[in-house]
């Protein structure tokens, strides 16, 4: 067993390992999350400025979308899901907001004058991706599908992760860090990486009609690159038994479980 960090400078220092060697652990695979990740981070070159509410949804898409990337490498897996679930809510309500800039889709004013975020209003703004943007709002409900599962709620499954029982010592490991399992890190780099790809192509056709955004050199060939690499990344992932055996629990689980919002 690893040796586990026992003070929060010794755990600093850990991560900081950790993400310094990604891309030598993780070769391909994290050079393209991390490239993902800096376009997601800097696609803009201009915002209107009435499109503010679209600028804080992405300012809160964009942290928790590096911290999720982060999470990956530092084997914090529970954390990095629970990041690019608010990533893809965050960026369902930034991709309506580009067209519908108005606050009164976001918040209302409850009954002591308090405001308050509801969830009648959510609904109807993943309605209207629905409508006006099928594949975008259909790609957002199945990456939240990928998470919900085993990450949304604290579970036995998700307990495992961190926890082991040195039968030579006779005691329950309880770790920072989680055991280290290259296809599952290599897996959720790929989610990482498509995630930022999928809400950039949202945005980006969203954007097409009120032309809002106006968005970095060079943007259509990074992004279009980044693309063919998630796939080719995937094919290979696709020939791991393991792959095949997660599809068959996603479907099972999907299937039979009641919508997570």
């Amino acid at each position: 067993m690893e040796h586990q960090p026992r003070s929060i400078p010794e755990m600093a220092e850990r991560e900081k390992q950790l993400v310094f060697a990604a891309a030598e652990r993780y070769p391909r695979y994290y050079p393209h999350a991390e490239n993902a990740t800096l376009l997601f981070s800097n696609f803009l070159k201009s915002i209107d400025r009435d499109r503010f509410v679209f600028a804080m949804f992405l300012s809160l898409a964009k942290k928790h979308h590096t911290l999720a990337l982060l999470s990956t490498v530092r084997l914090h897996r529970v954390q990095a899901m629970m990041d690019l679930r608010q990533v893809l809510e965050a960026g369902a309500s930034a991709a309506f907001a580009i067209a519908n800039p108005e606050q009164e889709h976001f918040v209302q004013t409850d009954d002591l004058g308090i405001l308050e975020a509801s969830q009648k209003l959510a609904k109807k703004r993943h309605a209207w991706l629905d409508e006006h943007y099928p594949g975008g709002s259909k790609f957002i409900k199945r990456e939240k599908e990928i998470i919900n599962p085993l990450m949304a709620h604290a579970n036995l499954l998700a307990a495992q992760i961190n926890f082991e029982t040195n039968h030579q010592r006779g005691s329950f490991e309880m770790n920072f860090f989680d055991a280290e399992d290259a296809y599952l890190v290599k897996s959720d780099l790929w989610l990482v990486g498509n995630i930022a790809i999928g809400l950039l192509e949202l945005f980006y056709g969203v954007n097409q009609g009120p032309g809002v955004i106006k968005f970095a050199d060079e943007f259509e060939s990074r992004l279009s690159k980044l693309s063919d690499e998630s796939e080719t990344l995937a094919e290979e992932m696709k020939q791991d038994e393991r792959y095949r055996q997660t599809e068959q629990f996603l479907q099972a689980a999907s299937s039979t479980a009641p919508d997570v919002p």
